[in-house]
């Protein structure tokens, strides 16, 4: 079985690479340490015994330290192939302790016996260099979960971005499609004669739809009431190129309308309707839109049928696979999308927490 490579705690599955920032760190604790311990504790009458004292003081401690890298950096990164719980790691930090501490202070006693002058007691030798050894740890430890989880963050918010911009290229391509283009481009040349003002508002929705497209990959949120602007806008200028084949209506909770929420989260909803079911059948379908307020969520609603069913569109689900990716990344368990035959029609329904997106 393969290392989980994001194991933080120290507990790393491979030795991690030394850089001049750990370094000058360790640096810092074996010099300091041991004055540390000195002036607390030693015997500092004269710059001999100082010296002793200090000296002493820093071998026992580095060789504690160098027992501590060769157990983290190792040992356990061999002896363990699965990521332990929070419970279990916290016992082998204290076994690691113990047993790094204990040898630590015997080899370092022993390298020093002949030249020691102050005055040694094995166990509070002992019981010092488990306290500091303990303390270092600890604050090690919580620093490196901290940096794991930042950078943990930025992963997320990294796929994240990447996932929006799929959404993007995505949702542009399918506004980009020469049959709706062209077909709506003709639908609303075809109204210039007759009802130019029609066909300037058609042109300024079809303008809006591309817009909202474009500028979706540089916002990581977006009020819902935006989101169902866009909708809107696309909505009319399907019902100009479909005519009677579509009818739609869109119902909206304004209390929902300042949710933030990322792009493109309803658009590909109703793209799909449009495309697998009104954009299939002969006769005429009516797509219902509808976001609404249930407890602490809001629930966005796609529904469209038909006299007849749709015909057997062979598409691959992309879409709705991709929207669940991403809203996994935003929200993880606190989202659900649901899809499935429903009558002569298709029926969508998604769930979001109303909560502000992380």
């Amino acid at each position: 079985m393969s290392v989980d490579d994001t194991w933080r705690g120290l507990w790393h599955p491979a030795p991690a690479a030394a850089s001049r920032a750990g370094l000058a760190g360790r640096l810092v604790i074996y010099v300091v340490t041991p004055l540390a311990l000195v002036l607390l504790f030693g015997a500092i009458g004269s710059s001999r015994q100082f010296g002793s004292a200090y000296l002493s003081a820093f071998t026992i401690g580095s060789s504690i330290g160098i027992a501590f890298e060769l157990a983290y950096r190792f040992v356990w990164p061999f002896v363990i192939r699965r990521r332990p719980s929070w419970p279990v790691r916290i016992a082998g930090h204290v076994l690691t302790a113990l047993v790094c501490v204990t040898l630590g202070t015997l080899i370092g006693l022993t390298i020093r016996t002949r030249s020691l002058d102050w005055d040694v007691e094995l166990f509070r030798v002992w019981l010092q260099g488990f306290v500091i050894s303990s303390v270092i740890v600890t604050v090690l430890v919580i620093t490196d979960e901290l940096k794991g989880r930042a950078r943990d963050l930025e992963r997320r918010e990294a796929a994240h971005r990447v996932a929006v911009l799929r959404a993007e290229l995505s949702a542009l391509q399918a506004r980009t499609d020469p049959h709706f283009l062209f077909n709506s481009l003709n639908s609303v040349a075809a109204l210039i004669p007759d009802d130019p003002a029609l066909a300037e508002t058609s042109l300024e929705r079809l303008a809006q739809v591309f817009r909202y497209a474009l500028d979706a990959g540089r916002r990581d949120t977006v009020a819902l009431a935006d989101e169902l602007e866009a909708v809107s806008a696309y909505l009319e200028v399907e019902a100009l190129r479909l005519g009677d084949r579509l009818r739609y209506s869109l119902d909206r909770d304004p209390a929902v309308d300042d949710v933030r929420v990322p792009p493109l989260v309803l658009q590909p909803l109703v793209e799909n309707a449009i495309r697998h079911g009104a954009g299939g059948r002969q006769g005429v379908t009516e797509l219902t839109v509808s976001v609404t307020q249930r407890g602490d969520d809001v629930v966005l609603v796609v529904d469209d049928r038909g006299e007849q069913p749709a015909p057997v569109s062979g598409g691959s689900g992309t879409a709705l696979v991709e929207l669940r990716s991403r809203l996994a990344l935003v929200y993880g368990d606190r989202t659900h999308l649901e899809a499935g035959p429903r009558g002569t029609g298709w029926h969508v329904e998604l769930v979001v927490p109303m909560t502000s997106v992380p």
